[in-house]
């Protein structure tokens, strides 16, 4: 939702005491979760199941495709300088890959001075989740 818009721009009116329907913006991790608990569950098939039954209920739904065993191997193999290389290769020169709001013409331009620098930040990104 945009900074200072209405709760009811989103379609939804706030029922939860202390929020009033004129546009307030809500920072409450409870308020907002109650607010939108009833169109979250209108989005699931049943409707007006509760929370949990609503996402596992969706998540039952996700035809998930399992990895290989060999599949399994590859992506727990550390990454190398050349894969991020290519990558950035691959990526379309207009786009923005990343929330820097770096084109990937950037990417590619400056890749020997970028790869060891992104190299660290995706090992440690797989050492540390």
């Amino acid at each position: 939702m945009r900074r200072g818009a209405n709760l009811d721009d989103a379609g939804m009116t706030a029922k939860t005491a202390g929020v009033p329907g004129s546009g307030a913006l809500v920072h409450s991790q409870t308020v907002i979760s109650e607010v939108f608990r009833p169109h979250l569950c209108t989005i699931c098939r049943g409707g007006g199941a509760g929370p949990r039954d609503c996402g596992r209920e969706f998540l039952d739904g996700i035809d998930l495709h399992r990895l290989s065993d060999e599949d399994k191997i590859v992506m727990d193999d550390p990454i190398h300088r050349e894969e991020l290389r290519a990558a950035l290769k691959r990526l379309k020169p207009s786009k923005t890959p990343g929330g820097n709001g770096l084109p990937a013409k950037f990417g590619r331009k400056y890749a020997n001075e970028i790869v060891d620098k992104l190299l660290k930040v995706f090992q440690e990104a797989l050492q540390w989740g």
